[in-house]
């Protein structure tokens, strides 16, 4: 597992010539099905308690505190508000927005 935590990142597992393949074939992940994770079949083995959908406790408040500035209010509420945002977390546009720290 420190293999996979290398700060080098030309050291660490997976940046070599097989890249994913290479922290897939650990011993470590051995038992992991990577065809359910990839299929997003896959039961998480925690999950959080969270008080809303948009809860964000569990987050670093270095990061849960900088100022969104979105380009462009009408894509930004779309990607709040839109069921499919909700059913799909990276159907967002993630180019409309960016995150500046106050």
């Amino acid at each position: 597992m420190s293999k996979l935590l290398n700060k080098n990142p030309a050291k660490r597992l997976g940046s070599g010539a097989d890249g994913a393949d290479e922290i897939m074939g650990h011993p470590w992940f051995s038992k992991v099905d990577w065809t359910l994770i990839e299929s997003r079949q896959a039961e998480s083995p925690y999950k959080p308690q969270l008080d809303s959908a948009v809860d964000v406790k569990y987050f670093d408040p270095e990061f849960t505190n900088m100022k969104l500035s979105p380009a462009s209010p009408e894509s930004d509420q779309k990607c709040l508000h839109t069921e499919e945002a909700k059913t799909q977390p990276n159907s967002c546009d993630k180019e409309n927005s960016v995150l500046q720290a106050e």
